[in-house]
């Protein structure tokens, strides 16, 4: 999903694509990764080989969001992993392109949206619920720290990856309040049989609801990355984004009518969408693109 320099990967596996896999399959239900200006920035566990594979083939050790610590299980005797995903919400737009994954495991409902806009950053949004309040873990294996050849810089709304082509900015926040950040180090294989170790970026909610919004921003240098500023506002989670001829607002609602001005250039904003995705001429003040999901309308007053 995205263009050639910058796309991102959902895993959607049910049913037959998921019991086929046997011994080789993972608890990876509603995992991505992403791949931004030439560098592999949030990455897959991979496997190691088939003898060592349980070292890297749990829920901890792929990007999805752990409910009391655990997720999709490996299933009677490591075979057959035990949640199906699927897949749905498709979109492809010039500068917007996007999809949604939904399974259940360990009594919860999740629902995972990945956007590319265009080649300047990933949007992920997660939305997590269960019978009862329960700690929500949200998770990213950067390819940074441990002994990778990249450097990973924790930071206090998310994180900074620098490799050697291009930098990744990690922003996260979540309701119902903010998360509680955390990293650790886990394992991965690049290569059949070559085990390396990297970077976790984590982030706590406990709820029985919880919503995360994040933003992933890359560019070839830390100086180029776009500013983004935090305009939430009650239940609406929202980020705003300066970049090279375009100012961008990111709106992840409950659903629902809503009306907000995330900043005085973008202008009010009125929708009953999910997820709002607006780009305006920073300098003429017209609008450029927008895009909702799970919604029925979209107004802007300038």
């Amino acid at each position: 999903m995205g263009r050639r320099r910058v796309f991102a990967a959902l895993n959607g596996e049910h049913d037959k694509a998921r019991l086929s896999g046997i011994g080789h399959e993972q608890a990876d239900a509603t995992s991505f990764v992403l791949h931004a200006l030439g560098e592999y920035f949030v990455i897959d566990s991979g496997y190691i080989n088939w003898s060592e594979r349980l070292r890297v083939a749990g829920a901890t050790h792929h990007n999805l969001v752990l409910v009391d610590g655990e997720g999709p299980s490996l299933g009677l005797l490591y075979v057959f992993a035990d949640a199906d995903a699927w897949l749905d919400e498709f979109t492809d737009e010039t500068a917007w392109r996007s999809a949604r994954v939904y399974s259940e495991y360990e009594g919860a409902s999740v629902s995972r949206r990945v956007a590319v806009v265009g080649e300047d950053y990933f949007i992920t949004e997660e939305r997590v619920a269960a019978d009862a309040p329960r700690t929500f873990t949200w998770q990213s294996h950067m390819n940074a720290g441990g002994d990778t050849d990249g450097t990973f810089t924790p930071l206090a709304d998310g994180a900074l990856v620098e490799r050697p082509l291009a930098v990744l900015r990690t922003y996260l926040q979540s309701l119902p309040g903010p998360p509680s950040f955390g990293t650790r180090v886990d394992e991965h294989a690049a290569s059949h049989s070559v085990a390396g170790t990297h970077n976790v970026l984590t982030a706590d909610v406990a709820a029985d609801e919880a919503r995360f919004l994040s933003l992933h921003l890359v560019a070839a240098e830390k100086a180029d990355l776009p500013e983004v500023t935090n305009a939430s506002a009650g239940e609406l989670l929202i980020n705003v984004v300066g970049g090279d001829g375009y100012l961008d607002a990111v709106i992840s609602s409950p659903g629902g009518a809503f009306e907000i001005e995330p900043d005085e250039d973008i202008g009010t904003i009125r929708s009953d969408a999910e997820l709002v995705w607006v780009r305006v001429d920073p300098d003429a003040g017209a609008l450029i693109d927008h895009q909702i999901l799970e919604g029925t309308y979209f107004e802007r007053d300038p």
